[in-house]
């Protein structure tokens, strides 16, 4: 592997959680094409899915967004 990279860090930024797939197909399927071609260090970045910050925003991103459903949610209920 001369001239090319033998360190990688993956990171998977469209992912919101470690899925199966995405673990598998990456993490092992890519790690052995990476080893096979001669790289020294390759590391999976863990998903944000376990940080407070990430979780905290993708609650309030669409609660802020889709808040008027709840006030339709509540009349529609009050009508029944």
């Amino acid at each position: 592997m001369a001239n090319r990279l033998r360190r990688i860090a993956v990171v998977t930024p469209s992912f919101i959680s470690n899925r199966l797939e995405t673990l598998f197909e990456i993490g092992v399927g890519y790690r052995e094409q990476f080893d096979e071609a001669g790289g020294d260090e390759f590391q999976l970045v863990p998903d944000l899915n376990n940080d407070a910050g990430w979780f905290k925003a993708v609650h309030e991103i669409p609660s802020k967004h889709l808040g008027f459903l709840q006030e339709r949610f509540e009349l529609c209920r009050n009508d029944l």
